[in-house]
């Protein structure tokens, strides 16, 4: 396993994707994926590490990632995740996955913030809202039941 952190990154002055290796500073490669960008860069970087003999920086990968992510989401959110890969036919380890792997990549756009509301002219003075006059609640009308139906009394005779 190649003991550098490769990072990949869209180059539109490019029209392709280049991948560096920060341990290498004068180290870039082109791929028309992010994966294949990558697969250069290690190529490259392997050359250039028993070109540097000694001299080369020490790997900087960071070890001790499991692969393993304990995370806690809302139970909506896990449902609409679940039913997500039903529909895909997927796992649900593999839809977060790809979620995420796409959001790391930069496929996923962040979403929008909110845009502030506007303040009325009248809280912008004093800070304070204008006071509204409420009207009062209407009591309901009373319903017009019917009176309770009288029942035939029924005869005891045989």
């Amino acid at each position: 396993m190649f003991p550098y952190r490769i990072l990949t990154e869209w180059s539109d002055a490019d029209g392709c994707w280049v991948a560096r290796v920060p341990a290498l500073p004068n180290l870039a490669a082109h791929g028309d994926t992010a994966s294949e960008a990558a697969g250069e860069a290690e190529k490259a970087g392997e050359l250039m590490v028993d070109a540097l003999g000694p001299k080369a920086p020490p790997p900087d990968r960071a070890s001790g990632y499991s692969g393993n992510l304990r995370l806690r989401i809302p139970v909506s959110l896990h449902a609409t995740l679940a039913r997500t890969a039903t529909i895909e036919g997927v796992s649900l380890n593999t839809i977060l996955v790809s979620i995420l792997a796409r959001g790391a990549t930069g496929e996923i756009q962040p979403a929008a913030t909110p845009s502030p509301k506007k303040v009325p002219s009248s809280e912008r003075k004093s800070g304070k809202p204008r006071s509204e006059k409420l009207k009062p609640a209407k009591p309901p009308k009373p319903s017009k039941r019917a009176a309770p139906a009288r029942h035939a009394r029924t005869s005891d005779r045989v």
